[in-house]
């Protein structure tokens, strides 16, 4: 199951990335409508990390982290484009702030926390 799920998590994040690099349109803060609107934002992956807590298999969570953090970093490819954007490229710094949350959180793993330092 949880070698499913990771890899599940892994390739939905993969069509994220591909769906965000032939769109030209900024993903935006909405509710998603569907799956396929949810897997370009970052929130996804962290509701599926911190859900089911002691439940849920450190593989899994490694794998939302992952894919978290890649959805981040990519977010910024949009904002680095327009020349015109007040917005500051953040990806990465979002993303690390996201993994140091999760290594300090006294609920996560010591297997976890070092997948999480790796990233």
């Amino acid at each position: 199951d949880s070698c499913a799920a990771a890899c599940a998590i892994s390739a939905l994040c993969s069509l994220g990335l591909l769906k965000q690099c032939t769109s030209d349109a900024a993903p935006v803060n909405a509710v998603p409508q569907s799956i396929s609107e949810a897997v370009v934002i970052s929130q996804f992956y962290i509701d599926i990390f911190d859900s089911d807590r002691p439940r849920r298999r450190d593989s899994t969570r490694a794998s939302a982290a992952q894919a978290a953090a890649c959805i981040f970093c990519a977010c910024d490819r949009l904002k680095d484009a327009s020349v015109d954007s007040a917005e500051e490229a953040d990806g990465l710094l979002k993303a690390l702030e996201f993994l140091i949350d999760r290594i300090n959180d006294p609920t996560t793993s010591t297997a976890l926390r070092l997948t999480l330092a790796e990233l």
